[in-house]
């Protein structure tokens, strides 16, 4: 994502007043997505559907699906084997409760190249290389499976339904575009255009370039604005240092936890 051209400034709701439907959305899935399958939109509906367990079902069913996630993490990577067995875990025998006497893993020891050639071999056709724009520090690149990028998808897009977002609502994503994960720009580009979302790839955030935005902004009017919190801190404070009103419904920033006193200060205002 090095220049805007990639991404396209109007979308489908911008063009015909309207969202582009739900459905032809999810059948045409495969054809704007590269990394995942419509079965992510199955997963979205289940997450939004679980969350509303009662409280002895809500425990079965995380306990069931972590048990489920340390016990693949054992079976399909050397990294977590070789981690577990040096803290004395056993799989067979951890539940929810015991969650504190996972060791932490370290991201030096995630990354791709410090795995042995087993992991490489775990996974079927679908097995992908992701890497990670090192925004947090560290650069990264470890494999996936569909079926684990589905779930990102889905948890990911309930967090929007946590912030109000229904589906048509416009989207606005700000993203550092010298460390963009971006890998096919046309197809992300397509996704974009159908899902009511626009790009705005940042590189200093000087003063001229928060002013952009904040016109940009004031011109799309999005519900929510997502990406790089420090992109989206400059921003806002840009607009209230310099009095733009931004009608903007939900934050939702990608990795860093919002600090506190941010958080405080754009709920206030």
């Amino acid at each position: 994502m090095e220049d805007n051209n990639k991404f396209y400034d109007m979308t489908w709701t911008d063009i015909t007043g309207v969202p582009f439907p739900y459905d032809w959305y999810k059948n045409s899935f495969d054809l704007h997505h590269y990394t995942m399958s419509a079965q992510a939109l199955d997963f979205y509906q289940q997450s939004l559907e679980t969350q509303y367990l009662p409280p002895n079902k809500l425990k079965e069913y995380i306990n069931k699906r972590f048990v489920k996630l340390v016990r693949h993490a054992y079976k399909t990577s050397a990294y977590y084997k070789a981690l577990y067995d040096k803290h004395k875990i056993d799989v067979n025998k951890i539940d929810i409760d015991l969650i504190e006497k996972l060791p932490f893993a370290e991201k030096k020891g995630l990354t791709v190249h410090s795995q042995v050639d087993q992991d490489s071999k775990v996974f079927s056709d679908d097995k992908l290389l992701v890497r990670t724009s090192g925004s947090t520090g560290y650069r990264m690149q470890f494999y996936c499976d569909k079926e684990q990028l589905n779930w990102r998808w889905a948890l990911w897009m309930r967090l929007f339904h946590w912030g109000g977002y229904e589906w048509g609502n416009k989207e606005m994503r700000f993203w550092y575009k010298f460390a963009s994960t971006v890998k096919k720009p046309k197809t992300e580009a397509i996704d974009a255009f159908l899902s009511n979302r626009n790009f705005l790839p940042f590189d200093t955030l000087d003063n001229n370039e928060l002013k952009d935005f904040c016109n940009k902004i004031v011109e799309k009017d999005p519900f929510l604005i997502t990406g790089y919190w420090e992109a989206i801190e400059s921003i806002l404070k840009y607009a209230y240092e310099n009095n733009v009103c931004l009608n903007i419904k939900s934050i939702l920033p990608s990795t860093q936890v919002v600090p506190p006193s941010a958080r405080n200060l754009f709920s206030n205002h």
